[in-house]
């Protein structure tokens, strides 16, 4: 949704549908999407997949420390699910990727300077399995 990014959830075992920001504000990494989904005392949880933090699907609250996430209401029309956001231009103020990407490295190339090393035409590799020594050359 305009620059941002959004994980939407179904918890089918509970019958529920929820959304909220893809990035885990722990380490601002685009990855709730792949979160695993539960419960925490009862409340539907997602566990972020990198370094386990909880948050809550229906508020966004961390249970297990204070951090949060922002959620959006859903809800579903026939075979639609709907999701109810702010405009793009507010939407993106707060969550927008686009000042997270690189778009140009003021980085040197050293390569050019780097250790010229020969490179070989074939390598034996030497296994011993049984008492028996085995030697294969690879090209």
């Amino acid at each position: 949704y305009g620059d941002s990014q959004l994980a939407v959830f179904n918890n089918a075992h509970r019958g529920e549908w929820h959304c909220t920001q893809n990035m885990c504000p722990h380490k601002q990494s685009f990855v709730l999407s792949q979160g695993i989904i539960g419960s925490f005392k009862g409340a539907p949880k997602v566990l972020c997949p990198l370094h386990k933090k909880q948050f809550s699907l229906e508020d966004g609250h961390q249970f297990d420390g204070d951090l949060k996430l922002i959620t959006f209401p859903v809800k579903i029309e026939g075979d639609d699910v709907m999701v109810e956001l702010p405009a793009v231009e507010e939407f993106d103020a707060i969550l927008g990727t686009n000042g997270l990407r690189v778009t140009k490295s003021d980085c040197i190339d050293i390569t050019g300077d780097a250790l010229k090393v020969p490179v070989r035409s074939s390598v034996s590799l030497v296994t011993e399995e049984a008492g028996m020594r085995n030697t294969t050359l690879v090209h």
